[in-house]
């Protein structure tokens, strides 16, 4: 009985991952039409980046599950005269290692582990000084085949006088991305990114 469960445990996970995979390809194109169609018709410069990230897991029901992981990401700033620019940014994050051990939630059955996780983040970046920006993004999150809000709080270094490379650290929480008990997943993230 155990072993069924199991199974199809693992048909379900991978399914929602190409679910998931596939939701976040589309989403990415879309957001790089958008941005692209945008900028011509406003002539306003849109700075696309293309990012890696690793994230290790601050807190989660199974964080043993899924103690860290590793992503990729598109940003678009939308440039412009001030301080405050447009962001919009989707990160995938793939998490590889799991202590596979079962963990029940209230309804004494096993908690799902994290897999993947998409987060479609939209707000603002700050020019706080030449080279450093400080931004608050916030959004839809998908993970196991749900839909939960995430905020993303960064501090992003410009390594390159000329805006092509930039070292990133932020701080993602998902809130009740276990529901019963309701508990929230927190990463903290270390990206470089570079301008296309």
């Amino acid at each position: 009985m155990k072993l069924r469960r199991l199974r199809k445990s693992k048909l379900k996970y991978l399914f929602v991952f190409r679910y998931t995979m596939q939701k976040t390809i589309l989403s990415a194109f879309a957001i790089l039409i958008i941005g692209s169609a945008s900028a011509q018709k406003e002539n306003k410069p849109v700075t696309v980046l293309l990012q890696a990230q690793y994230s290790k897991t601050l807190y989660d029901f199974t964080r043993g599950n899924n103690p860290w992981a590793i992503g990729t990401g598109i940003i678009i700033q939308l440039e412009n005269k001030g301080k405050l620019k447009p962001t919009l940014e989707t990160t995938v994050d793939i998490y590889l290692e799991n202590d596979k051990v079962a963990r029940l939630n209230n309804e004494n059955e096993i908690a799902e582990r994290v897999g993947m996780s998409t987060c479609v983040l939209a707000g603002c970046s700050y020019n706080a000084f030449k080279r450093l920006l400080v931004s608050l993004t916030g959004g839809p999150c998908f993970i196991n085949g749900r839909i939960t809000l995430g905020i993303r709080p960064s501090l992003c270094y410009r390594l390159s006088a000329g805006k092509t490379w930039q070292g990133k650290i932020y701080f993602t929480n998902i809130f009740n991305r276990e529901t019963s008990p309701a508990k929230d997943l927190g990463a903290l993230s270390f990206s470089i990114a570079l301008k296309l």
